[in-house]
Formats: structure tokens, C-alpha cells, sequence
């Protein structure tokens, strides 16, 4: 049976360590794997030992790549599970065993997501409550958790008005027609209603000077 002879940490990289058996390099392992699976200097592997060793550096290599996609960003699980399975190659036993691991972590929770999703939307980039849920619906989140965040975030029409001040301030307020079109347009795209728009709309123009009568003359009964 072969014997470790030797655990060296590779330069640069704390966390590995260069594996010797037999006075030979035989591979790079995981300083955490090494310590689990008790490799010191000395000890021999059995055939069952290596195909433990072998499972482990498997297991943590797609950890650690889900930890470094994750360090970005909140993920959902649907994300989590492209990811590992697209650009890491991981099978799905294994990447069932790293989701399992990252939901006892904390770290994979569509229902936590969904609230941090729809929170840096109204902080930041402000949309409308079915536009944000179809984003968190393409991540793969589920109803429930996606009405559930959407419940905390402000409704449409506090939101539309959020999102077009920017827009708004820098137009001029003596077409009220133009200016609805291009605030209410901006609206559009980001997935607000047209209610959410008229409102945000008129709201900022008689915040803004915009002239009285010219709502009127410019907003026919719909």
C-alpha cells in the first residue's frame, strides 16, 4: 500500500497542499480534505482510503468553486445548479451534496434571495412588483417566495415614483406631453403599469413647476 511521505503547502495557495506518496508527487489536495481524511506523513492508504480521498478533493473542488460564485452574489439554487453543472462539469449527486452542504451553511435559501433580490431592486434600480417577479421567476425561485419578498418591498406606485425622479429632473416642464412620454416610456421599461406611470408622471410634474393646465390639456380622458 503506498505511504504518505510528504504534505507540502503549494505556493500561494494556503488552502492546497502537494501530496507525496512514496517519496513521489502524487496530486494536490485540500488542506481541509488532508486534515479530514487524517493524511500524515507515515500513514498508508488502503484502495477503500484513496477512493475516499478521491470522492473528498471532488466534493470540496465543486464547494469551492460554488463558495467563489456565491462570494459575488446571493445565488438561487437554479443558478447554483447551472453554474456547478455548465461550467464546473459537476455531476448531479455531487452537486446535491454541495447544495445540501450550502443549505446548512445558509448559504443556499430561495426565500432569503428573493428578499435580497427584490431589496437591491427598489434600493437601486427600481421596477415594477411583476417585473421583479419574473426576474426572480427566471432564477427559479418559487411563488410563494417571490410574493412573500415582493410583500416587503414599496408598492408600484411609490416605486415608479423612485424610479423616474432622475428622468424627470432633468426635462424640461413646459411641454407636459413630452415630458409624460418620455417619464412615462422610462416607466414602461421597467416594468411598471400604466397606472403606476400616469401617477409617478404627474406627481413629479406638480413637483417639479410644471404648469397646472397643461395636465389637463395634455391628459385626455383614456
Amino acid at each position: 500500500m503506498p505511504r504518505v511521505t510528504a504534505l507540502d503547502p503549494v505556493p500561494g495557495r494556503g488552502d492546497r497542499l502537494r501530496l507525496y506518496l512514496d517519496g513521489e508527487a502524487a496530486g494536490v489536495v485540500s488542506a481541509q480534505v488532508a486534515a479530514e481524511l487524517r493524511l500524515l506523513p507515515g500513514r498508508e492508504l488502503t484502495p477503500a482510503d484513496l477512493a475516499r480521498l478521491d470522492e473528498r478533493e471532488g466534493f470540496q473542488r465543486v464547494l469551492d468553486r460554488a463558495l467563489r460564485f456565491l462570494a459575488y452574489r446571493p445565488r438561487s439554487e437554479h443558478e447554483l445548479r447551472q453554474y456547478l453543472a455548465r461550467r464546473v462539469g459537476a455531476d448531479e449527486r455531487t452537486a446535491d451534496a454541495v447544495l445540501e452542504r450550502l443549505r446548512a451553511r445558509g448559504l443556499a435559501d430561495d426565500a432569503a434571495f428573493a428578499a435580497y433580490w427584490a431589496t437591491q431592486r427598489a434600493s437601486f434600480s427600481p421596477r415594477g412588483r411583476r417585473a421583479v417577479a419574473a426576474e426572480l421567476r427566471q432564477r427559479g425561485v418559487a411563488r410563494a417566495a417571490i410574493d412573500a419578498a415582493l410583500a416587503e418591498t414599496p408598492a408600484d406606485e411609490e416605486a415608479a415614483y423612485a424610479a423616474a425622479q432622475r428622468k424627470a429632473r432633468g426635462l424640461p416642464r413646459d411641454d407636459y406631453a413630452r415630458f409624460r412620454a418620455k417619464v412615462e416610456g422610462h416607466l414602461l421599461r421597467r416594468g411598471f403599469g400604466y397606472g403606476a406611470a400616469r401617477a409617478a408622471v404627474n406627481r413629479l410634474w406638480a413637483e417639479l413647476g410644471g404648469a397646472p393646465d397643461a395636465v389637463a390639456e395634455g391628459s385626455p380622458e383614456e
